[in-house]
């Protein structure tokens, strides 16, 4: 069974170092399971009122100005997810000292926007989206479930 991709972006690369940059972008595919477990985790944050919760997750593409990079190995990647973001972060691998990075966060209001079943769209007319791209995909969708 295929996995339904909901969202695909490019976000940037933070580097923790002066180390020369093996990498500056990831490419985030994001489909419904994961979307499902951001969500979750994130609601757990709230409900624990944790700081943030951490799962290892291999999700992020490393990418060097826009394309794969093949030669940067990489190490203990994890998904980071508080009440209203989420990011990666890991190391190089066999970096000596070790070499940090961490992704762009997202936000979660975006994966909220891409669960709202078709049906239940409407009810959500007039809601305060904080987040810019959250707001455009909800209104994307609700502009192609209105013509159909």
């Amino acid at each position: 069974m295929p996995f339904e991709i909901l969202y695909k972006t490019v976000v940037d690369v933070n580097m923790c170092s002066d180390y020369e940059n093996a990498f500056d972008q990831a490419l985030i595919v994001i489909t419904e399971s994961l979307a499902k477990r951001i969500m979750a985790l994130s609601a757990a944050v709230m409900s624990l009122k944790a700081g943030y919760i951490i799962d290892y997750d291999y999700t992020p593409e490393l990418l060097k100005n826009g394309r794969e990079e093949v030669g940067a190995r990489v190490e203990g990647v994890k998904l980071l997810v508080d009440d209203h973001n989420f990011w990666w972060k890991g190391y190089l691998k066999h970096s000596d000292p070790e070499v940090s990075w961490y992704t762009d966060s997202i936000s979660v209001e975006i994966l909220e926007a891409l669960l709202i079943p078709a049906d239940k769209l409407l009810e959500h007319v007039g809601r305060e989206w904080k987040d810019d791209k959250a707001k455009d995909i909800y209104k994307n969708r609700l502009a192609k479930e209105v013509r159909v």
